[in-house]
């Protein structure tokens, strides 16, 4: 017998014995099917490589391992499940779906026109996604077994018709759908007279304020928006009743261009109110009725515990400033950080990541200062920061890829 017969022999008398072992150990049989399936990754034209960086501080030392994803230079934009398994994607018309576990991307459906948004459910498990055109929203189905998409605003609009509620507005405008945070296909939908919940599976309607708002914020099982009088109401979605209404009143003030920031950290209850004229002011509580003045000029607002920061539009340098804030002893103090992008997201207490020309960079808030910690230059400025995992997924020109931060 040849030298080469018996490697084969032992081949077919290895993969034999695998069989026997896994089907009497079947809880073992995902190391083994994982094991092969990286051999065989390792082979494919796209492996998924890992590169470990190494970011040296004064108070710390910060180590980085990046991940490639996905090798695929059409895509334009993509999206986290919560359960962090699946990715949407979209390039062009086109919207696709990549099971990080499998390892394979499909293609779920091609729209005729552009699409403006793609809004994804709070739960882990992914049933639909929303789609938002230029007309209307769409409900995408990932089951291939029933109807691919639907217009949600039809839906809705012919049961508002059929409802109690079709003598309150003669010609309704969907202006905004959200999902419900906690239940299923039922969904959030203000429209230019009203704020409804509609259930898609009972075609059911109920109301929850009727007149002009701004645009809908929710926050754990609490729906907050602005009514016609200016007022904030703070209305539960558990209890089907408004529980709150604030003292201060942003009346008389286009409430489209209203913004609410909520503190990230668990039972915090204070948040930061930007109006039309971008004045930011914090509230201890919805309840308060002399909240501070935080700025003016600002963008964007981030709460997260104690840390509380503001971007402001530097219009003669033409980029953004990061102020830090106090709500104490109602002082700011200026970063020294002129960044020319919004920064994301916290890591933590002590760090932040923003763009700055088209790299993401990690500030420390113990050092005060920026550190650059990817040299890939970020696509459509699409990137995101998974806060229970320490993972920052970004987009390149390449395809997608993945830091864990391991501090």
């Amino acid at each position: 017998m040849n030298r080469n017969l018996k490697i084969v022999f032992l081949i077919i008398f290895f993969l034999i014995g695998a069989i026997i072992y896994l089907n009497y150990h079947k809880e073992r049989s995902s190391y083994f099917f994982t094991y092969f399936l990286n051999i065989k990754n390792f082979f494919q034209k796209n492996p998924s490589l890992s590169k470990k960086i190494e970011i040296k501080s004064k108070n710390n030392s910060l180590k980085i391992i990046k991940e490639n994803i996905l090798n695929d230079s059409e895509i334009d934009n993509f999206y986290v499940s919560k359960n962090k398994n699946l990715l949407i994607l979209t390039s062009k018309n086109k919207i696709f779906i990549f099971n990080r576990k499998e390892n394979i991307k499909e293609e779920i459906y091609e729209f005729k026109n552009p699409f403006e948004e793609i809004i994804l459910p709070p739960f882990k498990n992914i049933q639909d996604i929303l789609v938002k055109t230029n007309k209307e929203y769409n409900l995408l189905f990932l089951s291939p077994s029933i109807e691919k998409t639907i217009s949600l605003n039809n839906f809705f609009l012919r049961a508002l018709k059929n409802s109690n509620f079709k003598s309150l507005e003669k010609d309704p405008q969907i202006l905004k759908i959200a999902y419900h945070p906690f239940l299923e296909y039922v969904y959030l939908i203000k429209t230019n007279l009203g704020i409804y919940s509609y259930n898609l599976l009972n075609n059911q309607i109920e109301l929850i304020y009727f007149g002009s708002s701004s645009n809908l914020f929710v926050k754990d099982e609490y729906l907050y928006f602005i009514k016609e009088n200016g007022i904030i109401s703070v209305y539960s979605l558990k209890e089907k009743k408004e529980i709150k209404t604030s003292f201060y009143s942003f009346y008389n003030q286009n409430y489209s261009k209203i913004n609410l920031f909520f503190n990230q950290k668990i039972d915090s209850n204070d948040l930061i109110v930007i109006d039309a004229d971008q004045n930011a002011y914090y509230f201890k509580d919805i309840e308060d009725p002399s909240p501070i003045f935080v700025d003016s000029g600002v963008e964007k607002a981030f709460l997260n515990g104690n840390n509380i920061f503001v971007i402001l539009k530097n219009n003669k340098e033409k980029n953004f400033l990061v102020k830090s804030f106090n709500p104490e002893n109602k002082t700011s103090s200026f970063l020294d950080l002129p960044i020319d992008s919004s920064l994301i997201d916290f890591i933590n207490q002590n760090y932040f990541v923003f763009l700055k020309d088209k790299k993401i960079n990690l500030f420390s808030l113990l050092e005060n200062k920026p550190q650059t910690i990817a040299d890939d230059l970020i696509k459509n400025n699409n990137f995101f920061f998974d806060p229970s995992l320490n993972y920052l997924y970004y987009l390149t020109q390449t395809g997608l890829q993945r830091l864990i931060l391991n501090f």
